[in-house]
């Protein structure tokens, strides 16, 4: 890589703002004065922190992102069978009950299925999230371990993309989980006597 402002190669990095930099940018440009390294002995640092935080997503993250969502699957499916069983018991007690009692029923199911839909539609949104989390940890495991994996530790211009890649995968890791379902498959009818 050249630096746009100077035209030289990025043979620097500097640690005060954790980028590539040329000479002239420590000696004449935005970064005098600033800690400077050559960018070939931070590639191995890097390189291993890193791997690192590939592993700490991969042994960490990833898997509280699955058991979520199979908790959020769970939700739904009993919330959908519990709806079912609802319903039931609803059309049992209303059908035999003149035209007004059929009206309540109808009011009561119309209920139910709203409760039902705006706890999937909640649901839904929920475990849309944490499927993008989880894909976005799958990959950035794949791709940090083929970055790690292709790069060569004499390699100063893939610097910038090592420290990309580190922070892609440490925002991921510092992102919020909602691993516990917002909503509950509880719902219940009552027959009158």
């Amino acid at each position: 890589d050249v630096c746009l402002d100077h035209g030289q190669a990025l043979l620097y990095h500097c640690k005060d703002c954790n980028t590539s930099v040329c000479g002239d940018c420590c000696a004449i440009g935005d970064h005098t004065g600033h800690k400077a390294t050559k960018a070939t002995a931070i590639v191995s640092e890097k390189k291993h922190k890193v791997a690192g935080e590939i592993e700490k997503l991969r042994t960490n993250v990833k898997p509280r992102l699955v058991q979520s969502v199979r908790a959020v699957d769970d939700v739904t499916s009993k919330l959908t069978r519990n709806t079912a069983e609802v319903r039931g018991k609803i059309e049992a007690a209303v059908v035999p009950v003149v035209n007004t009692v059929q009206v309540c029923g109808q009011k009561l199911l119309q209920d139910v299925d709203d409760i039902e839909l705006s706890r999937t539609k909640a649901l839904d949104k929920q475990r849309d999230g944490l499927q993008n989390q989880l894909d976005a940890a799958r990959g950035a495991t794949s791709f940090g371990d083929e970055v790690i994996k292709e790069m060569s530790e004499d390699n100063e211009a893939c610097l910038g993309l090592l420290v990309a890649v580190e922070e892609r995968i440490d925002s991921i890791c510092h992102e919020k989980i909602d691993d516990k379902p917002k909503e509950h498959a509880n719902i219940d009818f009552q027959p009158p006597p």
